[in-house]
């Protein structure tokens, strides 16, 4: 992402070599990698910091590739031609890692969208259902004088606080398990932060709260227009 890490501040850290007596090794670091990445959990060094030390039982290289040349090949040919080496390319190790997650993201947004669209059903046939089993208490307040226009707009007032309450109800649900999942995974990958979205979560609400009033307002109209007599004798 553009701009992560721009308040990264230099970290001075002094490695020791247990394998030996050779004293600590100053080492400033300069900047972090993700841990998910291809680098993985390590300290990355040039050999002269580390010359006085033992050398390690295994090492790693990284390799520059000339300009417009193909790393899978030479990455294959390397394999090949050196069975004790490992050669992968960091560009596919990344695309992998992007891969995975971008899926993940798929999956996780589509569970969410059928989610959504199956509350506004829910909802928008619970408006419906109100406005239409309550037409004797709609002959009633027409009796008593409430105007259709005045019906009408108290059925869609009525419709549009529940549908307001539950919204905020299973938003303030949602934050509450994000959060606890989020501090719950950040003690395996510090990394993770935890960041409201509040332009989508409006979205959201908004969405449901259309979605409740669209469904309310054809039945309200059409009780509305119904005179006293015959909404006691429908009800």
């Amino acid at each position: 992402m553009d701009g992560e890490g721009g308040d990264f501040h230099s970290v001075v850290l002094w490695l020791r070599d247990t394998r030996s007596i050779q004293p600590a090794v100053r080492v400033e670091v300069v900047g972090l990698a993700d841990a998910r990445g291809p680098l993985g959990n390590q300290v990355s060094v040039n050999a002269t910091t580390l010359a006085n030390w033992p050398p390690p039982e295994s090492g790693g290289y990284y390799l520059s590739v000339p300009a417009g040349a193909n790393a899978r090949e030479l990455a294959a040919g390397l394999n090949v031609a050196a069975p004790d080496l490992k050669a992968t390319t960091i560009g596919d190790e990344l695309r992998l890692v992007q891969g995975i997650r971008g899926l993940l993201n798929m999956i996780l947004q589509g569970f969410m969208g059928v989610g959504l669209l199956a509350g506004v059903a829910a909802l928008g046939t619970l408006s419906t259902r109100a406005v239409v089993e309550r037409r004797r208490q709609i002959g009633v307040l027409r009796a008593l004088g409430f105007t259709a226009r005045a019906v009408s707009i108290g059925l869609l007032v009525e419709s549009a606080v529940v549908a307001l309450l539950g919204a905020v109800l299973g938003v303030g649900v949602d934050l509450f398990v994000a959060q606890n999942t989020v501090t719950f995974l950040s003690a395996v990958n510090p990394e993770l932060r935890f960041s409201i979205p509040w332009d989508q979560l409006a979205l959201v609400v908004l969405v449901a709260l259309a979605a409740a009033l669209l469904m309310t307002l054809l039945p309200a109209r059409q009780v509305g227009r119904l005179t006293p007599a015959e909404a006691l004798r429908e009800g």
